[in-house]
């Protein structure tokens, strides 16, 4: 009971620290973004916090899981216990973040057109593709005249749009260094958040059996902590593997592999593929890493 114990504790702490960091991160990207529009914005506290407590869920699962099944290798905890443990952990933790945050507030996005102070001064020069804009008033106004230089043609001027897709100016330039994992890790987990949200709208048994699935999925992956004796390598390799998963996860719930599926198992409704499809890797997982182990212990007991 100790160990079983300690589980859900380092499984309660890992969901809720993971949560709060990428809430953050997200809410800071927010509000970075809204500074750099032209002219700026003005952020909704509630608002933006509800929006990035949604997005920030798959990522407290996912991470809130790797740490935790680690965890429960290092500790040398049973694997039946842990798999049944984390699935149950993490389906209601996420099923109950995600009704509270549904109930809180609704909203569309948490940008208000109420101005806030822009960066910039008259003179400022805005890049957007091959085309260079120099605003030669106000920047905090969206009319304010500019001069526009489009490769191969000559320098024009504008004096105040009047149409608003062209008084919409580019946002403030600034030097930033992206990387081509991070940021496709990123997307990855807004799409698996759209897809939670999605799953939500339609109402609660598709959102528990889509969050079912994929927890089960997460959970069985258990055996992977104990591949080496290195608990170190493990959790890199599981990273690797949570990061497969994730891509096999964007994939499966793409509109194209749907109707690509659906064309062949016309027995099965679209919407309970993905659920279809994490259940049975799942429990096929469990059930081989459950009866390998045990074969194990009885070949070990033998030998002695």
């Amino acid at each position: 009971m100790k160990k079983l114990a300690r589980l859900v504790f380092f499984f309660c702490m890992s969901f809720i620290i993971a949560l709060l960091i990428a809430a953050l991160v997200r809410y800071l990207t927010v509000w970075i973004e809204c500074v750099r529009m032209i002219p700026a914005r003005t952020l909704e506290p509630l608002n933006a916090w509800v929006l990035v407590f949604r997005q920030a869920i798959p990522i407290a699962l996912y991470c809130s899981l790797l740490l935790t099944l680690s965890y429960s290798s290092r500790r040398h905890i049973p694997i039946p216990m842990t798999i049944v443990c984390l699935f149950l952990l993490s389906v209601l933790f996420s099923l109950g973040l995600s009704l509270a945050l549904r109930r809180s507030v609704a909203l569309e996005s948490p940008v208000t057109a109420a101005p806030a102070a822009t960066l910039g001064e008259p003179g400022l020069i805005l890049n957007t593709g091959d085309t260079t804009l120099v605003v030669l008033g106000d920047p905090a106004e969206a009319g304010s005249p500019r001069v526009v230089s489009i490769p191969g043609r000559p320098l024009f001027y504008q004096r105040a749009p009047t149409e608003p897709q062209n008084a919409v100016l580019p946002s403030t330039p600034f030097h930033t260094e992206e990387s081509a994992v991070m940021s496709g890790m990123f997307v990855d987990f807004s799409l698996v958040a759209e897809q939670f949200a999605s799953r939500l709208r339609e109402g609660l048994i598709p959102f528990c059996l889509y969050l079912g699935g994929l927890c089960l999925f997460l959970a069985s992956c258990r055996f992977v902590f104990d591949v080496t004796s290195w608990p170190l390598a493990n959790i890199f390799l599981g990273a690797l593997v949570f990061r497969g998963i994730l891509i096999f996860e964007t994939f499966l719930d793409s509109g194209e592999t749907q109707v690509f599926i659906t064309f062949f198992l016309d027995m099965v409704p679209q919407d309970k593929i993905s659920p279809a499809v994490y259940c049975a890797l799942g429990l096929i997982i469990s059930l081989n890493t459950i009866l390998i182990n045990a074969a194990r212990r009885r070949g070990g007991r033998r030998g002695e």
